[in-house]
Order: structure tokens, then C-alpha cells, then sequence
């Protein structure tokens, strides 16, 4: 049985992925820091520190769990460093702006549907800046002069931490995934299970007493007659109880319903309806047909006498078909039954089931 994930694992697994897209950001200003610092380029090392120092506030937040307030900020906040790194950088072909994607990783992670596509916004939004700002004479990019070993420096820093984080992710989903579909499995299991236990005889395996009267009823309605109805009632049973214990008693049980099982047929309805007595379902059956039957079982039960003689299986019979009514003839089974019942104890080994 799989154990249910608990909200302190699953609080823990958030917070772990949404950790990765910061320490993403401080990878890459680390790197451009450190590129800055060996060009000279005060602007970029001055803006690249101030991103992160700032980055510390919404990884705090996270860390207590502000999930949701820690996403708006560290959206915001990148969106605002990467876009000033990019203006006072090559404007729109600063290597910069390959943070965008992750700030929209990030809020798809971090934030609600309205977050996600507010970001979304706000990331084109400063695309924009960039790309019409420069020519509205709002800003003017500096000349490329950025080494090439800088630039794929940057680049892949940023590409393989991207990619870690969604292997991470990805990995987390699949996992999450092949645990649902072990719970959904596990779930169907013990609907068939709970399906079967209702509707079935715990002990001989066969179908329950609420099982054989909805199916009297389904088949009384559905006036495909004529239908036949055979009931079996263990003689002695008590005595065995009484004098060999209830393990030899539900020994004897599990006997007459293998013995009456393997005379029905596929689509015959039997099933143990009382402590001792078993009824079968015979659709489509006339009354000469269950007296062949009735016959099968007699023959049966002198061949499992034979083979056990030290405790012989005595079985009363009742057998009745119904023309029009199955209630009716399930009644008159069950009288001859009884009558049956009485003529074995009275010495009469001979049986009325016409």
C-alpha cells in the first residue's frame, strides 16, 4: 500500500524547487559579476551585486514558506535587474535577456494562473523597453565589447542551470505521476474487492444471499421464462457443529457447495443463501431440465460419499419451475425442500422435487 505524501514532504519538495530558479540567478550575476570586473564595466559589476543582494529577500521568504510572496518579488525584482543590466549593456542583444525565460519558468512554478500571466506581461513589456527604447532615444546601448569566452560563459551557466532545473522538475512529475497511477490502481483493486466481498459468500466463495435476490429480482422482471430454481439444504450440520466443532461444519459447507457448483452450469446463479442452505438460478431452464439436474447432484454426491466416507455429505433437495412468477416458485422450491428434509429423517430415502 503506497503511503500518502505528507504536507511537510510536499512543503519541502516546493520549496526545493522553487529554490533552483534563484540559485539560477545568482549563478549567472555571479558570472557576469566576475566578467564585469575583468572588463572594467563598473555599470554591469554595480548592477549585477545590487541583483544579488536583493535576491537574498525572496529567498528568505521562501524559506518560511511565503511561497506566493516570494514568486511576485523575485519576478519583479529580475524583470527590473536583468532589463537595467540589458539597457546599460548591448540593449536587446545583451546576453542578459536569456534571463527572461527563467523568470517565466519561475512564475509558472511560484504564482496562481493571474501571477503567471501578469509576469508574462511584464516580460514583454521590458523586451520592449529594450528593443524600442534604445531607438526613442531613451537609452543608449553600450558597444559590444564583452570577450566571446564571457559571453559563452554567461550563456551556459545560465543553459545548464536551466536545464537542471527542469530535469528536477521533470523528475518530480513523473515521479508524482507513477504514484497516481499507482493509487489509481490500488484504488481499483479495492473497488473490485469491495465489489466482490458484496456481492459473495465469504466462506465457500460462491454468490451471497443479496446477490441471489437481486438477481431473482432482475430475472423476475425481465419475464424470460420459464426459469427454474433448485434449493439445497445441508442435513446434520449442527450435529457436525455440536460434536466435531465449527471448523469441521464449515469444512462440511465448502463440500456441498463444490459438490452443488460443479453440477451447475456457466450461466446458472448459485449462491448460499442461509447458514446451511444453497439456491441456484436456473434461466431458461423447464422443469424436466432441472430434474436432470437434480439428478446430476444426487449422482454427484454418491461419488463424493464414496471418496469420503468417514463423514458423507447428506443434502436435502427442492426443485420448482416458474411459468410467470419467480417469487412464487422460489417459495414452493423451498417447501419441497423442506419436505424432502422431513421424508429423511422419517426413513424415506426417496425425494419429491417435481
Amino acid at each position: 500500500m503506497i503511503e500518502p505524501i505528507s504536507e511537510i514532504e510536499v512543503h519541502r519538495q516546493t520549496e526545493h524547487i522553487l529554490s533552483l530558479p534563484i540559485w539560477i540567478s545568482w549563478a549567472a550575476f555571479l558570472v557576469a559579476l566576475i566578467s564585469a570586473v575583468f572588463t572594467s564595466d563598473w555599470g554591469l559589476a554595480s548592477a549585477t551585486l545590487i541583483g544579488i543582494v536583493f535576491l537574498i529577500i525572496p529567498f528568505w521568504l521562501l524559506k518560511r514558506g511565503y511561497f506566493l510572496l516570494s514568486g511576485s518579488i523575485y519576478v519583479l525584482m529580475m524583470l527590473i535587474t536583468v532589463t537595467a543590466i540589458a539597457a546599460i549593456g548591448q540593449g536587446i542583444h545583451d546576453v542578459a535577456i536569456m534571463a527572461y525565460p527563467i523568470v517565466i519558468f519561475f512564475s509558472s512554478l511560484a504564482l496562481n494562473r493571474l501571477g503567471f500571466r501578469i509576469s508574462v506581461g511584464l516580460t514583454l513589456i521590458a523586451m520592449g523597453w529594450l528593443v524600442f527604447g534604445e531607438s526613442w532615444g531613451l537609452f543608449v546601448s553600450a558597444p559590444y565589447k564583452t570577450p566571446t569566452w564571457v559571453d559563452f560563459l554567461v550563456i551556459s551557466s545560465i543553459l545548464l542551470s536551466a536545464a537542471a532545473a527542469v530535469d528536477i522538475l521533470a523528475t518530480n512529475m513523473r515521479k508524482n505521476l507513477a504514484q497516481a497511477k499507482q493509487e489509481i490502481a490500488q484504488r481499483k483493486e479495492m473497488d473490485e474487492l469491495l465489489r466482490y466481498q458484496s456481492s459473495h459468500d465469504s466462506m465457500t466463495g460462491i454468490y451471497n444471499r443479496n446477490f441471489f435476490e437481486t438477481e431473482l429480482h432482475r430475472l423476475d422482471l425481465s419475464r424470460e421464462f420459464p426459469i427454474s430454481i433448485i434449493i439445497a439444504d445441508v442435513d446434520g450440520l449442527k450435529i457436525v457443529n455440536d460434536t466435531l466443532g465449527h471448523a469441521a461444519g464449515d469444512e462440511k459447507l465448502r463440500q456441498a457447495s463444490e459438490v452443488l457448483r460443479s453440477t451447475f452450469r456457466a450461466g446458472d446463479i448459485f449462491a448460499r443463501i442461509g447458514g446451511d442452505e444453497f439456491a441456484a438460478l436456473l434461466p431458461e431452464t423447464d422443469a424436466a431440465t432441472a430434474q436432470q439436474i437434480v439428478s446430476r447432484i444426487k449422482v454427484r454426491l454418491l461419488d463424493h460419499n464414496a471418496r469420503n466416507p468417514t463423514l458423507p455429505l447428506q443434502l436435502s433437495l427442492g426443485a420448482a419451475t416458474a411459468a410467470d412468477n419467480l417469487t412464487d416458485a422460489f417459495t414452493l422450491a423451498d417447501k419441497r425442500m423442506y419436505a424432502d428434509k422431513s421424508l429423511r429423517k422419517s426413513g424415506d430415502t426417496s425425494t419429491h422435487t417435481a
